[in-house]
């Protein structure tokens, strides 16, 4: 009997620090908790800086529903390596010809092959009365005679 208080003395002195101060255990669940304390707080910082970029994407993908229609000209056209069932997305930079004048807009659109539209050509675009930066190209703009 008195082997087994010693052994219990020992056993209980296992989990203790000096000046008699307890020790806490790490486990297989602290370990699990401090996984998923760190993955919550990624994604919620992740959500903190990515969700406004998915959101403002979203809108510039709906359509425009009070714009007025305009002619612009083709400054620049790139393929930006995304497709779509096989439509490119495309990044145009468009001179459009605005109520006050001309200015440059940069826009990016899913355009199909059969209407890609070159450097130099004019374009017919809708432009957002409530957001003039917000710019649809609609195609190619009849050609004057």
């Amino acid at each position: 009997m008195n082997e087994a208080r010693m052994q219990a003395q020992r056993d209980a002195h296992v989990g203790t620090l000096p000046g008699g101060k307890r020790m806490m255990a790490f486990s297989v669940v602290s370990a699990m908790s401090l996984i998923v304390t760190v993955v919550m707080v990624s994604l919620i910082v992740g959500m903190a800086f990515g969700l406004p970029k998915i959101i403002s994407a979203a809108h510039a993908d709906t359509a425009i529903k009070d714009g007025y229609s305009t002619d612009a000209e083709v400054v620049e056209i790139s393929q930006t390596g995304v497709t779509l069932n096989q439509v490119p997305l495309m990044r145009i930079v468009l001179r459009v010809d605005d109520r006050g004048g001309q200015r440059e807009v940069t826009i990016r659109q899913y355009v199909d092959l059969g209407n890609m539209p070159r450097a130099g050509e004019r374009v017919r675009v809708v432009v957002d009365k409530s957001d003039p930066k917000r710019v649809t190209y609609m195609g190619l703009a009849p050609r004057k005679p």
